[in-house]
């Protein structure tokens, strides 16, 4: 308690020292004090204290709401599918790494070259289409584990439950409830994890679909690259036609060994089967792809822009090089045509 008195004011606390303090100061320290709670500062700072942990603890809650919410359909949160994606991602890795077309440094007939594209993409033992399907093979045998393991949990739970009902009650009813509860939870558990079976297996579809068109992305790349890097890439012979001079192969030629060079790599590429046609995942999959690679592809902006550049470049080359011969070999077409009508028997005779 205090007490005051005419000199000060004592504070008097049993089990501790009192305090003194003289009358001028406690009325300064009186004064202080009213002036500072007049200020909104400090008039509020309690207020404004517990509103802002009611903001920070209410933001926390909203973010640990939205974490289970993602945790309860991430993937990669759920035991089971974490060791089967991490599989499926590595092969995806290998997927990528499939190439469906060869463009080297050499110089091609182009013949040649349509040849080595075919052989590059339906060699029957080290050919694209060859590899594309044992990833696709081997994806499928790891989505077949992963349904059954999936499956198999659904089961035990069921039997788990079903055997806590039919044994005699040798717990406590608090005891049984609670154990009651946990089945049931698990239960729960393992029918969510089979529900978004479908889901996964959408995921690896949707995955191993925009690899097959980063192969041909990447190829349509390369191929361009190597046109506009390159000095020569095709042996083009010239001759003498009638009017003009003659391109073997021309212009007409190498533009259908564009388009049966673009169409077969993306028949190798969309002629693998999707996941979601599997007929052991009927069950399980509720929405289908409407989508296939090809179809991707040819919407494709990066696709388009480089296939249109391979052809605006081959298509520009050859009909510079048509005007340049047909201005330079003018000048020999009277030898040519001289030799077309030359005739031995006749100059012999004379």
């Amino acid at each position: 308690h205090f007490t005051i008195s005419a000199t000060g004011v004592v504070y008097v606390c049993p089990g501790q020292q009192s305090e003194y303090m003289s009358l001028g100061d406690w009325m300064h320290q009186c004064l202080m004090y009213s002036v500072l709670t007049s200020m909104n500062f400090f008039k509020y700072y309690i207020h404004g204290k517990v509103f802002s942990r009611w903001r920070l603890h209410t933001r926390y809650t909203v973010y640990c709401h939205h974490r289970t919410r993602l945790a309860r359909r991430l993937f990669l949160a759920k035991p089971m599918f974490i060791t089967p994606l991490v599989k499926i991602h590595s092969l995806m890795y290998e997927v990528e790494t499939v190439k469906v077309m060869n463009i080297g440094a050499n110089v091609y007939n182009l013949e040649e070259f349509g040849r080595d594209q075919s052989s590059m993409r339906s060699n029957p033992s080290a050919g694209a289409a060859k590899e594309l399907e044992q990833r696709h093979d081997a994806i499928v045998g790891i989505l077949d584990r992963l349904v059954r393991t999936v499956d198999q949990s659904t089961e035990v739970s069921q039997q788990m439950d079903e055997h806590a009902i039919s044994r005699p009650r040798m717990k406590s009813m608090v005891q049984e409830k609670k154990e009651a509860r946990d089945n049931a939870r698990r239960h729960r558990l393992a029918k969510h994890d089979q529900s978004m079976l479908g889901d996964c297996i959408r995921l690896v579809d949707y995955m191993f679909q925009s690899c097959l068109v980063k192969i041909v992305v990447h190829a349509s790349i390369d191929f361009c690259q190597r046109v506009e890097t390159s000095s020569k890439m095709f042996i083009i012979h010239v001759s003498f036609g009638e009017i003009n001079m003659v391109f073997d192969p021309g212009l007409d030629k190498f533009m259908k060994m564009l388009q049966d060079l673009w169409s077969g790599t993306i028949q190798v590429v969309n002629s693998v089967p999707s996941f979601l046609s599997v007929r052991q995942y009927d069950p399980y999959v509720t929405v289908r792809n409407n989508q296939t690679v090809e179809s991707i592809l040819l919407s494709n902006r990066d696709f388009n822009q480089y296939t249109d550049a391979v052809r605006d470049r081959i298509h520009s080359d050859i009909t510079q090089a048509q005007h340049y011969s047909d201005k330079n070999f003018r000048v020999f077409r009277r030898i040519h045509e001289y030799g077309l009508k030359w005739n031995e028997e006749e100059y012999l005779a004379t």
